[in-house]
């Protein structure tokens, strides 16, 4: 079942032709579950003759497990249906309120959101990045302790100690326990800042004019991690998940590419784009299940589902961290309690 909810997370979205596709499929197996109840009602009180036409009860019963083992299967495929239904659901949702977004920006003459493709909607991702960037929280420091605290604490303990906030305000990251040896976090540069147009392109230079040349991205995949991290820590998001897919795609079998992805994750849920978040998650945990950051992930997880208003399937990842991390940081499992208690877990 774990991995069968794992695996769905990481389907995209197919569009809302395919969710009417899957609406049809749920009516109709709900349809065939009525008519077998139907059936099987008829069987146990006394109108099994009008199935079996005087057979033995011996017959009758067999028939009825018949039915009943066609019951459990059409209830089975039902609820995977439905399951991707909720999925399909949130995706659809998230596209119709960045296009919403997008016709007010254009009413009101505002450059286009981030991401966007000319000519084109742009895939999912894209969308909900650029809806989410306008958004973005700042706050960095993790709660119930100042900067200077975080930035100690992680430097003595590693950044699987840091302390989570399950607060999930919209205005903290809270869950951002700092590498080891990091500094703490900048102050961010304001909202009304990150929305300024970009500058204007660079002119040729004149005749005989010497230009300098800017310096290209970091040369090491440890320069390019760190310049990820350094984002991340001015509370620059969107540039943060650029560089931390950059480093990803140009260095897979780094050494710090199971961190990058976690933190790849953390850029989504700071700006609330959860849906995106959970597969993030999702993903790494089925990539590096004995990783060190499998159980932060399982927590994240769980916390993003938990916002998308699904609890239930949150209870079980906390299942699965309580069963297969025992050993898990102390802040991990201090996360996970506070999650179970959110989630109303029994």
């Amino acid at each position: 079942m774990f991995c069968f909810i794992l695996a769905g997370l990481l389907v995209q979205p197919a569009g809302a032709q395919d969710l009417d596709s899957l609406r049809n499929q749920v009516n109709q197996l709900r349809q065939q579950v009525r008519q077998l109840s139907s059936q099987v009602n008829a069987l146990q009180g006394g109108g099994g003759a009008a199935f079996a036409d005087g057979a033995s009860s011996a017959d009758l019963y067999s028939r009825m497990d018949e039915i009943n083992e066609s019951m459990r299967r059409i209830n089975g495929r039902l609820e995977e249906l439905e399951f991707k239904v909720n999925n399909l659901s949130s995706a659809v949702e998230l596209v119709r309120r960045d296009a919403d977004l997008r016709v007010a920006d254009a009413e009101a003459g505002a450059p286009p959101a981030p991401g966007a493709v000319e000519g084109g909607a742009g895939s999912a991702p894209e969308r909900a990045r650029a809806e989410a960037d306008a958004n973005a929280p700042r706050n960095l420091t993790p709660s119930g302790s100042n900067a200077a605290d975080a930035g100690s604490s992680a430097a003595d303990t590693g950044d699987t100690n840091g302390a989570y906030d399950t607060s999930l305000g919209p205005r903290s990251l809270g869950t951002l326990p700092l590498e080891p040896g990091e500094a703490p976090p900048r102050a961010a540069a304001s909202a009304e800042a990150r929305l300024e147009p970009p500058p204007a392109p660079p002119t040729e230079p004149a005749a005989g004019e010497e230009t300098a040349v800017a310096s290209v991205a970091p040369a090491t995949p440890k320069e390019q991690y760190d310049a990820a991290q350094e984002l991340l820590k001015n509370g620059q998001y969107a540039e943060a998940e650029a560089a931390f897919r950059s480093f990803i795609d140009t260095n897979p079998k780094d050494g710090n590419v199971e961190r990058a992805s976690y933190w790849l994750g953390e850029t989504l849920y700071a700006r609330k784009n959860f849906t995106e978040a959970s597969r993030i998650y999702a993903r790494n945990v089925q990539q590096w299940p004995k990783g060190d950051k499998a159980p932060d992930n399982l927590v994240k997880l769980s916390l993003a589902l938990i916002n998308l208003k699904r609890a239930g399937e949150a209870c079980q990842f906390l299942v699965v961290l309580d069963n297969d991390y025992p050993d898990a940081a102390q802040n991990v499992k201090q996360a996970a309690a506070r999650a179970k208690k959110q989630a109303k877990c029994t």
